[in-house]
């Protein structure tokens, strides 16, 4: 199965032009309005610094236009160590939700790439982190299950800074519990791609992040002066 792209979805010179306010790069300083960001798909002109990019804005960039379909919603974190360490767990939880508008660090699916159905899960750090719960694992694995049913490729996109401290050894397990659910995919030799985003760590590294068959990263040089 090949996946190639003549022309990106998101076609910036078309999209109506607003003020949103003005912005700080992280790499330059240099300050640019929100919608400069946006028509430069989130990457400054001045110095090439990448932005972060949210779950959903990059599910767009990446499908075919409305092709893609959530899954998995009904899947919501509990509190199984009832932690608390400046504030409860389930505090944690409802703050990061409304921040993000996620209900979860990961985001999965069934979507089209250039008519090529694929199972997608796309991370996001806004979320706690990014970091991998019993729930993300879940949302994982059963993605890949999916995956096997319908002989469809599995697309991870990965933004994580590893496990979530809140779910203690729950949250470690999803290391075993991705792996397995990605070997399966391999013993029917479907297509598992990985796409590591800024940033990604820790125990996703340690498991699904980096057992694709084609992993894609990109690689930055940070020069010094002397």
């Amino acid at each position: 199965m090949t996946f190639s792209r003549a022309q990106p979805n998101l076609h910036p010179d078309t999209r109506p032009h607003s003020f949103d306010g003005w912005a700080a790069c992280p790499g330059c300083q240099r300050t640019i309005p929100v919608d400069e960001q946006m028509d430069r798909f989130k990457t400054c002109l001045q110095c090439g610094h990448h932005y972060r990019i949210g779950a959903m804005e990059r599910i767009s960039w990446l499908v075919d236009p409305a092709s893609f379909q959530e899954l998995f919603t009904d899947l919501k974190s509990a509190d199984p160590l009832e932690f608390s360490d400046l504030k409860p767990y389930q505090n944690r939880l409802q703050e990061a939700r409304t921040r993000s508008g996620l209900s979860e660090a990961i985001v999965t699916g069934t979507a089209m790439i250039q008519g090529h159905p694929i199972g997608l899960g796309v991370m996001d750090f806004e979320f706690l982190g990014g970091s991998m719960g019993s729930v993300v694992g879940e949302r994982i694995s059963q993605m890949a299950e999916l995956c096997l049913q319908e002989e469809r490729a599995l697309l991870m996109v990965c933004a994580s800074g590893g496990a979530r401290m809140q779910e203690g050894v729950f949250s470690l397990l999803q290391m075993a519990k991705t792996t397995a659910a990605i070997g399966r995919l391999r013993r029917k030799q479907l297509p598992y791609i990985s796409l590591l985003t800024d940033p990604t760590s820790g125990g996703v590294t340690a498991s699904f992040a980096t057992l694709a068959d084609i992993i894609v990263a990109l690689l930055t040089t940070v020069r010094r002066s002397r």
